[in-house]
């Protein structure tokens, strides 16, 4: 029966969130958009932009699998002295970190296809960081997007 309650709660998670399927996968996802910055009031110096894509029904009904991707694009001051990297890290349910990479541009604008994140991934979190002539590195505030419907 408990079966039967959690199949009749998917038209309803479904109707609920904006979804998007490919023709060659019968797969839904729903995306989240995202510009997080290196200042995070001004984004003249450095940001990375573009969309988390999660499993429609990740985090809401078990046993399926999360596994989210993003695509985008890492922008920097043209003319700077510096290089801009966007930094993302996967966590898990338990929030520990399963997974990293990043992306960087030295001058101008860089758009990256899909990182892909572990089954497993329930937070995303995005930091953009400047990377100085000098050899050092600062970093902006990371702003965080989980898969939970």
């Amino acid at each position: 029966m408990k079966i039967l309650s959690r199949l009749a709660l998917i038209p309803a998670v479904l109707a609920g969130v904006g979804l998007s399927a490919s023709p060659a996968s019968a797969h839904q996802y729903y995306q989240q958009e995202f510009t997080v910055c290196y200042k995070n009031s001004d984004c003249n110096m450095g940001f990375t932009s573009g969309a988390v894509s999660w499993p429609a029904l990740c985090d809401s009904l078990e046993p399926w699998p999360c596994a989210p991707t993003i695509d985008g694009r890492v922008v920097n001051r043209l003319g700077s002295s510096y290089s801009t990297t966007a930094v993302f890290e996967g966590f898990n349910e338990a929030g520990t970190k399963v997974f990293g990479d990043s992306r960087t541009v030295a001058d101008g604008n860089k758009t990256f296809t899909t990182v892909s994140f572990p089954e497993g991934t329930e937070r995303v979190k995005i930091t953009v960081c400047q990377n100085w002539e000098d050899g050092t590195r600062t970093c902006g505030l990371p702003e965080n997007y989980s898969g939970g419907v």
